[in-house]
């Protein structure tokens, strides 16, 4: 690795860029072969970056939902629901009411 990506390569993880971090020789790789623009390149890296953070986050939100492992909508028994709330499933599920700003649980 040149001095020049050691260099990058310190100033994200120091800026805790962990994705860009691990995809940046490979993404070097691909814009040498393919001639890539500066922009394309960067492009490229950011969005790992944005995929890793998001993947992040989701797997952070479950873990604090503290919700079952595999418990889905469609491992959901409707005979423990009452009738009334069955038949709002589907329209809550389309989610207008978050367009509207209803609060559902009122």
């Amino acid at each position: 690795m040149s001095s020049h990506k050691e260099s990058i390569q310190l100033y994200l993880k120091h800026f805790r860029l962990s994705a860009m971090s691990l995809h940046l020789e490979d993404t070097v790789k691909a814009a040498e072969q393919d001639n890539w623009s500066y922009h394309t390149f960067l492009e490229t890296l950011c969005e790992h970056e944005a995929s890793q953070r998001k993947s992040r986050k989701l797997q952070a939100l479950l873990r604090r939902s503290q919700l079952p492992e595999g418990k889905t909508l469609a491992t959901l028994n409707e005979e423990f629901i009452p009738l009334h709330i069955r038949k709002l499933i589907s329209s809550l599920l389309e989610g207008h009411f978050v367009d509207r700003h209803e609060n559902i649980l009122a």
